[in-house]
């Protein structure tokens, strides 16, 4: 596995708290509002996804090589996770491993070709990664 890509999906997942933050600006409200806490989730879902997407769907060995990259960039999420003392912390992880599940499973139907001299259908990829995001938008 190449170390580059595992050293870019532990960024990311850093980089996946201050994305929940802007998701959660806008609906913020004195106490703990819900529609702040799952505006941040699907913000990281929606983040953590793409990250996953751009870093996986070049590697043509299929879903189980992505396993490192996955680890890799929800292991920050869950360092900060333990960290926090929000209630919002299992909604925030959950999320986080459910956008960066789809993101491999995206890069995977991008590269994976279903015969041996099929081309890849990256077009149906992004197709699906932007329909999940208009979605979860709405």
């Amino acid at each position: 596995m190449n170390t580059g890509k595992i050293l870019l999906s532990v960024v990311a997942g850093f980089c996946s708290l201050f994305v929940f933050i802007l998701g959660a600006e806008p609906f913020e409200a004195p106490g703990n509002s819900v529609q702040e806490d799952l505006a941040g989730s699907i913000a990281v879902a929606l983040y953590l996804a793409v990250c996953q997407f751009l870093v996986a769907r070049n590697s043509g060995r299929g879903l189980r090589a992505n396993w490192p990259t996955l680890a890799a960039m929800v292991a920050p999420l869950l360092a900060i996770c333990l960290i926090m003392v929000d209630s919002s912390r299992f909604l925030i992880l959950l999320a986080g491993c459910i956008g960066s599940l789809a993101g491999a499973l995206a890069a995977h139907l991008g590269t994976a070709p279903a015969s041996a001299h099929a081309v890849p259908n990256r077009q149906a990829a992004w197709r699906v990664v932007l329909r999940v995001g208009a979605g979860l938008y709405l």
